[in-house]
């Protein structure tokens, strides 16, 4: 930009202006974002489901994805995308797992992603050879930042053992559950500040 005015002494003045333009940011988008599992104790044969990484930004989204427990394991690591979505298969290897529900993330991270990193809740539930089960349901919480719910069990009202991260789903299914004896069952919500 050059700036003169007659008359003065310093003559013409020039001012210099750079523009530098940048990518718009990427942003990690997943699909589904909690994947589970039931198998029966001693079971043997792996299972497997998948989940979509897609970038709901602009620009080029290099992720990287790590798995949270040894009965996991992923058919991909790592890789880019712009506008298509990359699949992810998610295989569970139930060998060994005694009767419990178990949980793990799957943790996604994205450099320069807005939103990196993100996780996707891998829950896995062996039951024993011979029980009962109770599958709850609930209506959802109504709050703008609910970030999932947790389930409770126990045999006494009021006191229960420790509870399972089911996600941001309705539904769950408590396994291993002996006959002849009473449950009692509760469910709280929680939000993006825990």
């Amino acid at each position: 930009i050059t700036i003169t005015a007659p008359g003065s002494t310093n003559g013409s003045q020039q001012i210099s202006v750079t523009l530098t333009l940048t990518s718009p940011p990427a942003t990690i988008g997943l699909s589904p974002a909690n994947l589970s599992w039931t198998f029966v104790e001693g079971t043997t044969n792996s299972g497997s489901q998948s989940f979509n990484i897609a970038n709901t930004g602009a620009g080029t989204l290099t992720w990287s994805v790590a798995e949270g427990a040894s009965w996991l394991t992923l058919n991909a690591t790592a890789g880019t995308t712009t506008t298509e979505s990359d699949v992810i298969t998610v295989t569970v290897n139930p060998a060994g797992l005694t009767p419990n529900v178990y949980t793990a993330p799957i943790t996604i991270t994205a450099s320069g992603a807005t939103n990196s990193p993100q996780q996707v809740l891998a829950t896995v539930a062996v039951t024993a050879k011979a029980s009962g089960t109770a599958t709850l349901t609930w209506d959802p919480n109504t709050e703008a930042d609910v970030a999932g719910y947790k389930v409770y069990a126990g045999t006494t009202s009021g006191s229960y053992g420790p509870p399972v991260d089911v996600g941001k789903v309705m539904t769950f299914t408590i396994l291993n559950l002996q006959a002849g004896k009473t449950y009692y069952f509760a469910v709280t919500a929680y939000n993006t500040l825990g």
